[in-house]
């Protein structure tokens, strides 16, 4: 922990690990919650990684996590259709 005081970052993502049992594992749970406060008391922003349904998306929502990304939002898709994707939303 020491060393994160001391790492030129702006941002801490949380893994998809932690993100998969977030509705059932109370351990989980807490982490996801102590990250999110962490980083929150150290003006980092927070992403989370494998957010695959509405529940979690809420969860996460509700613990002021700044960042979601996953399944729920977009599949993987290559360089072409990333392309077209962003030119759709423009």
């Amino acid at each position: 922990m020491s060393y994160l005081s001391q790492l030129p970052i702006n941002t801490i993502k949380i893994d998809i690990s932690f993100i998969k049992t977030l509705e059932t594992n109370q351990t989980s749970y807490q982490l996801v919650k102590a990250i999110a406060s962490i980083s929150k008391n150290l003006n980092l922003k927070t992403i989370a990684e494998g957010v695959e349904n509405s529940n979690q998306q809420k969860i996460l929502k509700d613990l002021e996590i700044d960042c979601l990304q996953g399944y729920l939002f977009y599949k993987p898709m290559d360089e072409e259709n990333f392309k077209q994707l962003l030119n759709s939303t423009i």
